[in-house]
């Protein structure tokens, strides 16, 4: 989810024990609504939006999750969120059709978000293909950690005689950078 500046923006990875559950229209709104929470009190950890106040009012995240979870009556775990800000540039966001993974990009760069649609596919596109990044151990098992730097100077996709780096700058831009990014995967 992206605010209307396209400066900010949020991501959560929420699981259901079913298929079927996670594919109902409960869920996707509980998911939506969740989101919307992380973009607009920024928490810093899954932890911390555990102990916040429900946007929505009532209890905490943690309650108003294990509400929701019983009365669709499967579990439901928040596994990993991030925030981004993006004041010399744009957020951009984008979730595959099937809602097994998502990728949320910062960026620097004066090009209106817009003129970079291509480019931001196409980066999207490499990182949901390329399966693992940097693993490190944490107390919730082992989690992904995106480090731009990394991502800027792989070779691109598309062309592999040309890094990331060098593609983004003359897509968008000299000076254009990836500030921050974040890859989700839930299943298979």
């Amino acid at each position: 989810m992206v605010d209307e500046s396209a400066q900010r923006g949020a991501m959560v990875a929420l699981t259901c024990e079913s298929e079927f559950g996670a594919a109902r229209d409960e869920f996707e709104a509980y998911l939506h609504r969740l989101t919307h929470h992380v973009l607009v009190r920024r928490p810093t950890s899954v932890e911390c939006l555990a102990g916040q106040d429900w946007i929505g009012g009532g209890p905490t995240v943690e309650a108003a999750q294990r509400n929701f979870s019983e009365s669709i009556g499967e579990s439901v775990g928040l596994t990993r969120m991030a925030c981004f800000s993006a004041p010399r540039g744009f957020v951009w966001t984008y979730q595959t059709p099937d809602h097994h993974a998502a990728v949320m990009f910062s960026m620097a760069t004066a090009t209106p978000r817009e003129e970079a649609r291509d480019f931001m596919l196409g980066l999207a596109g490499q990182v949901l293909q390329e399966r693992s990044w940097g693993l490190v151990a944490t107390e919730r098992g082992l989690e992904e950690r995106f480090d731009p730097f990394d991502l800027v100077d792989r070779p691109w996709q598309r062309d592999p005689s040309s890094s990331v780096q060098s593609v983004l700058e003359e897509s968008l831009g000299e000076g254009s950078v990836v500030e921050a990014f974040a890859c989700f995967r839930i299943g298979p």
